[in-house]
């Protein structure tokens, strides 16, 4: 708090402090929720829905679907069945942790040093998700 508030007002005055103050914490927060819209909110990411009971209150689940209505994951089973010999492919739960990260959330700019570092990783989301502790430093390393 000191050097946010006290040393702006030391040097400025307590009116040009604040000011300073609240303009910083503006700037960030709208640079913060850009960098989530643009992760987030965007054409081809699905968000969370629950699904239609099949009877059971614990049959409810958790299907992802795009804007349009489609479900992504409906479309990769069928692309690994139709690449699988045989058409033998387990399928991934709708609910399960990793697909629903994957699904929804988006990255952006991924080959950029650049922007990997002005938004600390948030430019790789689905790793950062996935990988919640490991440093965004590498996340251009597990991106593929």
């Amino acid at each position: 708090v000191g050097y946010m508030i006290v040393l702006p007002c030391y040097f400025h005055g307590i009116a040009c402090g604040m000011a300073l103050f609240c303009l910083g914490h503006f700037t960030c927060g709208e640079l913060l929720a850009t960098m989530f819209i643009v992760n987030h909110v965007i054409e081809g990411v699905s968000f969370g829905k629950k699904g239609e009971s099949l009877g059971l209150k614990s049959d409810v689940e958790f299907r992802p679907t795009t804007v349009s209505g489609s479900t992504p994951m409906e479309q990769t089973r069928a692309d690994a069945k139709k690449a699988a010999a045989g058409g033998k492919v387990k399928d991934v739960p709708y609910n399960d942790w990793a697909a629903v990260q994957c699904q929804t959330s988006v990255n952006w700019s991924p080959g950029s040093y650049f922007w990997n570092h002005f938004s600390g990783g948030l430019s790789h989301q689905i790793e950062h998700h996935l990988f919640p502790s490991i440093c965004h430093t590498n996340y251009v390393y597990i991106q593929d």
